[in-house]
């Protein structure tokens, strides 16, 4: 330490404040302020030199102040500056804080407190506010006011704005979660370990996965995606089905963007928890499902028996007509009777296109091999079918008919634009549930951004939803997809 070097500066009038906060008696200036540069290898050994730390000494009596360089440096200016303008500190400090600043300082050199520790701000020459903190000691006390003080002051602007930001972000309502590019999570609030029911601090430092039903290879393919969505600022709106920690399915709607830490590339997730929204929408759709399966019933079983025996009285009447010597009235009875039997072929069309299974083992037998001619005969394409049903099944209406649509859907898409060579289409019950699963060795596709942009997407997880199940997608591009839908067999409860 040098006791005083040939450049420093013997202030004039008011006295100088150190960075804890103003000499022992402001009424008197101090003796000098002086820089050290370095700092001694003590100074350095009791307080190791961190970014933006700068390390003092106040002498007292003498009223002199040591300074480094990183004091200067914390405010944006010289380390020549500050030894041409001793009151370089005090200048900085907001005029706010300034007063407690001295009087708390005052306190730890009157009452011998062993150490100190004090908060404030001050103003970079860039024109923005910084967040300091100040801490000091005693390390040698001659007598009250006597002695030496030696303390450090640390920018902690970025650390206060983050715990600024942390008490904001577990006041919101909604839930917030942080991870890296590996998968780790980082950060979660209060509101986010509530919903997924962990406890305070249980989530940090776990794999992401844990909280999803996909597979590691599938939710290794969703992290890739959302990280690649959200690259250069853009943002991601997904919906997706969390896992809590009871093993529970919440539906979740995140909205993702991206930030960097340290350079390195981190997401931040703003999830909301839908399932009021999604209970509303499944109770929409279920009225809407049962008037199409009411009407398509009347079709079938009313208005399709009627036209039926319509067309075979027709029919008789025609045979009675050919056997007289009216052959023209004959031949506009055939007329009539081919009108008719196309209306009812279009009839009956229609009411399978409302109500495509019958809710029984033998109804779903029928519907899924039509569903898999039909895709042959437009599309040239074979489905390997494997039914596991008891003859004896019992089933609401409502879950085998979504499940039939979501197949359909799921099937054309793989027919239409996959390229798939070969779909394998299973239908089970297992246990108290149906199990759906479409399998295709096609182009494979990216589902989150299918899940945003495609309405068949959206329509196979409303239908899954309104059935009280889960749809989960796996695929990637070049490698084919595998969707797998269960829900429970009985929705209804029983009159």
């Amino acid at each position: 330490m040098r006791a005083r070097p040939d450049n420093a500066v013997q202030p004039e009038g008011a006295g100088q404040a150190d960075p804890a906060g103003s000499s022992a008696n402001p009424s008197e200036p101090a003796t000098g302020i002086y820089l050290i540069e370095p700092p001694s290898r003590e100074l350095g050994d009791k307080f190791p030199r961190l970014p933006r730390v700068g390390i003092w000494e106040h002498h007292l009596p003498e009223n002199r102040i040591l300074i480094s360089d990183g004091v200067c440096q914390i405010v944006g200016v010289d380390p020549e500056f500050c030894r041409d303008n001793p009151g370089f500190w005090s200048d900085a400090v907001h005029p706010r804080d300034a007063e407690r600043l001295r009087e708390t300082y005052a306190r730890f050199i009157e009452g011998g407190e062993p150490e100190l520790e004090v908060r404030y701000r001050v103003r970079h020459t860039g024109g923005q506010w910084m967040s300091v903190l100040a801490r000091a000691r005693w390390e040698r006390r001659d007598g009250p006011g006597r002695g030496l003080v030696r303390g450090y002051v640390m920018d902690v602007t970025w650390s206060e704005r983050m715990r600024l930001q942390a008490e904001i972000l577990e006041r919101i309502g909604e839930g917030v979660l942080m991870v890296s590019r590996d998968g780790i999570i980082h950060f979660v609030n209060a509101v986010f370990e509530n919903t997924m029911g962990y406890t305070p601090g249980e989530m940090p430092g776990q794999h992401a996965r844990v909280l999803s039903f996909r597979s590691r290879e599938s939710f290794d393919g969703l992290l890739t995606t959302v990280f690649e969505a959200t690259e250069n600022g853009s943002s991601a709106v997904i919906d997706l089905e969390g896992r809590r920690r009871d093993g529970s399915m919440v539906p979740l709607q995140g909205r993702f963007s991206s930030l960097r830490i340290d350079g390195a590339p981190h997401v931040v997730a703003v999830f909301s928890d839908i399932s009021a929204r999604k209970q509303l929408e499944r109770e929409m759709m279920q009225v809407a499902t049962r008037v199409q399966q009411r009407v398509g019933g009347d079709l079938h079983e009313g208005l399709g028996q009627q036209l039926s025996g319509i067309a075979m009285m027709l029919q008789g009447l025609r045979d009675r007509v050919s056997a007289g010597p009216d052959a023209g009235l004959a031949a506009e009875l055939d007329e009539v009777v081919s009108l008719l039997n196309g209306a009812i072929a279009r009839t009956r069309l229609l009411a399978r296109g409302l109500s495509p299974v019958r809710p029984s083992a033998e109804g779903i037998k029928e519907g899924f091999e039509e569903l898999v001619n039909n895709v042959y005969d437009v599309y040239g394409l074979r489905v390997r079918l494997r039914l596991e049903l008891p003859d004896d099944l019992t089933v609401d209406e409502n879950p085998v008919t979504n499940m039939f649509h979501i197949a359909q859907e799921a099937v054309a898409n793989a027919a239409r634009h996959a390229g798939a060579r070969e779909i394998h289409l299973t239908f089970r019950v297992s246990g108290p549930d149906l199990e759906l699963q479409v399998e295709d060795d096609g182009v494979g596709f990216d589902p989150v951004h299918a899940s945003q942009a495609g309405m068949g997407m959206r329509m196979m997880r409303f239908r899954a939803e309104m059935a009280r199940g889960f749809l989960s997608i796996e695929s990637r591009p070049g490698h084919g997809a595998r969707l797998r839908c269960r829900c429970p067999a009985r929705t209804e409860k029983p009159a």
